[in-house]
């Protein structure tokens, strides 16, 4: 109720004038042209009325009204500047001619800069008679141009500081504005009614509305709009079309519509409570863009939207909120909608009685839903919706949807028990011979819909095409997911294949198809039965058949089967990783796959063994470097060259201290002694716990030939007379040491 009564409220106080026409100016002191169809300029008129017209300081001080008879013409030449007392007006009833330059523009203002003026009326149904400015600037007036059955052109001039409106057009007037700058007003940029307006390269800043119009024709391209302290333009019973135009940062509306025929291209909105608000209009928008919305990108009551290549990014409440509306919504991107700063989400499209349809459209990133809708019905054609915050469709009291090759994520609602969902999707599936690639022919499909119904199809030629499926969906409350079509697909001679239509598969679908054939076999060697199996499980085995597997599988306990990667015909090696698995007994399932049959199912009961953390894998686990002082992180704690695991394993008789990098003190790293890192003495290293190996009583360190005593002997004396020699040596420095002295004396 509160919407409608606003909707009326709008609608008669956009269908009352604002304010009447000022009509001529009457004055006491004025000047009015002969009306001999003469051109007059204002040196003229400072001739025929001194008192009314006075050049003074380079401008031209008009201290009463100035009036253009028909048929004269005023015109004003580059450099004019013309200043007017607050009650002075320029009357126009025949035609002025205001030819600035740039550079050298005419001046139209009020002598006191504290106060307005009169405004400029022009009132000339001659169609002959049309007044032209050009490179002119206006400031002030209640009015600063009033045309009333007339004909103007205003070009790269500049309207400013004006009480009321910048530019009003009634009773037929045809007004053209061409690279106009509007700003700084009181209620209206432009106003029209029962007028036309042609508005090329303009901009209108800084009013309480951009444009407003009643009963008239309106024709925007390249113009901007923005920065107004409420709407950009409302429009009333009004025919308009916009084409490349910007609306943005006009608070209120950027586009407010009541009965009016409006079409956009390539227009640009943003920043606005509404983008567009629409009420029983006609709105068709092509290539546009909406952003940036604080509440609906487009809100329309009543009327009809044709929407075409728009793109909505960034509405706090829907893109679309409609209302007893008639919709088509094509090749649109619609993103980032239904999120408010606070407060419950919103869905893409709300709407209420209408009816419509959205084709190859994408949205993504909604708050509540892609379509809430009531009492509504909506077809969704080849469209792509991601990323709905809760629900794909939210559905209330009697409203439909048929989804068509779309792409939906998200369940429903329904808020009632006569609303339904019906997806169509169209699938085209080819079977192909496994061996030869040839397609098979004779096909038949039987698809398996929810619900229990049987649906069968033929291919003569290896191809089924155009396999619609329907899917209906009704709920009396809650939440209801798709199902999915479940289908066999066979031909004489070869084993039926199943294949499954969902949401996600693909509309062309090319199945293989396998030669009958018998079941292939496979035996499993290890793990053996009974088995304890740490870290990681090892399978082995052989697997026969006509055609070679396409992967082995398993599975512990009756849970999913786990594919492992293995293709062939004959023997396998494969490996699994058991970090994910539970530790403790396990009933493991061995099966393979050749691309029709499974093999027979083999069953072998294993344990599964936690395998201890070695953090720095050197085969010694981290409690026990806790307890021996080793380093966990790192895997020669002493930097002997051997593997703290390798220095404590006894398993080969050879245990050394993984803390002292030379444990029989031989002056040989235990990594020396132990070339080959296996924890053994093998022949050919000596034994890092005997210093000395070969028992010939020199150490390990110290023996030239440490596995071979019976070079003892030599080894003696070579080291003796290596000895003797040093302390010769010693002996002849000392004497000269001592010589040198004595003689120094």
């Amino acid at each position: 109720m509160l919407k409608m009564a606003l909707v009326m409220l709008i609608s008669v106080l956009a269908a009352l004038p604002v304010y009447f026409s000022p009509g001529e100016a009457i004055s006491p002191v004025g000047v009015m042209t002969p009306g001999d169809g003469g051109n007059y300029t204002m040196d003229d008129l400072v001739t025929l009325a001194p008192d009314a017209v006075e050049k003074t300081g380079g401008y031209y001080l008009v201290k009463g009204n100035i009036t253009v008879t028909f048929p004269d013409t005023l015109s004003l030449r580059p450099g004019d500047v013309l200043k007017f007392d607050s009650s002075a007006h320029l009357n126009v009833r025949g035609r002025l001619l205001a030819l600035g330059e740039e550079g050298d523009e005419i001046y139209l203002m009020p002598f006191n800069p504290l106060l307005s003026w009169g405004g400029m009326y022009i009132y000339s149904p001659n169609p002959q008679y049309t007044s032209v400015l050009k490179h002119t600037v206006i400031i002030g007036g209640d009015v600063s141009i009033f045309c009333e059955s007339s004909r103007l052109t205003v070009t790269d001039s500049e309207i400013s500081d004006f009480q009321r409106s910048g530019v009003e057009g009634r009773e037929g007037s045809n007004i053209t504005l061409l690279g106009t700058q509007i700003h700084d007003g009181g209620y209206y940029g432009v106003y029209l009614e029962d007028s036309a307006l042609q508005m090329e390269g303009s901009t209108i800043t800084n009013t309480s509305t951009g444009i407003k119009t009643a009963r008239a024709s309106l024709e925007l391209k390249r113009c901007t709009l923005e920065r107004n302290r409420n709407t950009g333009a409302y429009l009333f019973t009004t025919t308009a079309s916009m084409q490349d135009t910007r609306f943005t940062e006009n608070p209120s509306y950027n586009l407010l519509l009541s009965r009016s025929e409006v079409e956009l291209e390539g227009c640009f909105m943003n920043s606005s409570i509404y983008n567009i608000y629409s009420l029983y209009s006609e709105l068709i928008a092509r290539n546009s863009t909406l952003r940036d919305t604080l509440k609906d990108a487009v809100h329309s009551i009543g009327g009809s939207l044709l929407v075409d290549g728009l793109v909505v990014k960034g509405a706090a409440q829907s893109a679309f909120d409609l209302n007893a509306t008639e919709f088509v919504v094509r090749l649109c991107t619609i993103e980032n909608v239904g999120h408010p700063p606070s407060g419950y989400p919103f869905s893409a499209f709300y709407m209420t009685v209408s009816r419509g349809e959205v084709s190859y459209t994408t949205i993504r990133d909604v708050g509540f839903a892609y379509l809430e809708m009531v009492r509504s019905s909506v077809q969704c054609w080849i469209s792509r919706m991601e990323g709905a915050g809760r629900f794909s469709f939210a559905l209330d009291l009697n409203s439909s949807v048929i989804v068509v090759e779309s792409e939906t994520s998200g369940p429903l609602l329904f808020r009632d028990s006569k609303s339904r969902v019906t997806y169509s999707r169209m699938y085209n599936i080819t079977a192909v011979d496994s061996d030869t690639g040839q397609r098979v022919e004779n096909l038949t499909l039987d698809l398996f819909l929810p619900g229990g119904e049987v649906r069968s199809f033929f291919g003569p030629e290896g191809e089924i095409r155009q396999v619609t499926l329907n899917i209906t969906v009704e709920s009396i409350s809650g939440t209801a997911h798709l199902g999915d079509a479940r289908g066999v697909l066979s031909s004489p001679g070869y084993i039926p294949a199943s294949l499954t239509l969902e949401e996600g598969s693909p509309r062309e679908i090319t199945v293989e198809l396998f030669r009958e054939h018998p079941p292939p076999s496979l035996v499993v060697w290890e793990p053996g039965e009974g088995e304890v199996v740490t870290g990681t499980l090892t399978l082995r085995g052989k697997y026969q058949g006509t055609y070679p597997a396409r992967s082995v599988e398993i599975r512990f306990d009756g849970g999913e089967w786990i594919p492992l990667k293995w293709s062939g015909n004959g023997s396998f090696n494969l490996t699994y990783n058991l970090s994910a698995v539970i530790p403790g007994p396990h009933r493991l399932e061995v099966r393979a796959y050749d691309g029709s049959l499974y093999t027979g199912v083999a069953v072998i009961n294993i344990t599964v063994m936690v395998m201890p953390l070695d953090s720095d894998g050197d085969g010694l686990p981290d409690y026990r470097e806790e307890e021996l002082g080793t380093s966990p992180f790192n895997p020669d704690t002493d930097d002997d060259g051997l593997p703290d695991g390798i220095e404590v394993d006894t398993s080969d008789g050879v245990a050394t201290d993984p803390t002292n990098p030379d444990t029989d003190g031989d002056f040989l790293l235990d990594g020396m002694e132990d070339i080959n890192r296996n924890g053994r003495v093998d022949k050919g290293e000596t034994d890092p716990l005997d210093p000395d190996t070969d028992g010939d009583g020199i150490p390990d360190g110290k023996d030239p030939s440490p596995l071979e005593p019976e070079k003892k002997r030599s080894n003696v004396d070579f080291i003796l007379w290596t000895e003797v020699l040093l302390l010769a040596v010693l002996i002849v420095a000392l004497l000269l040491v001592v010589i040198k002295r004595w003689r120094g004396r």
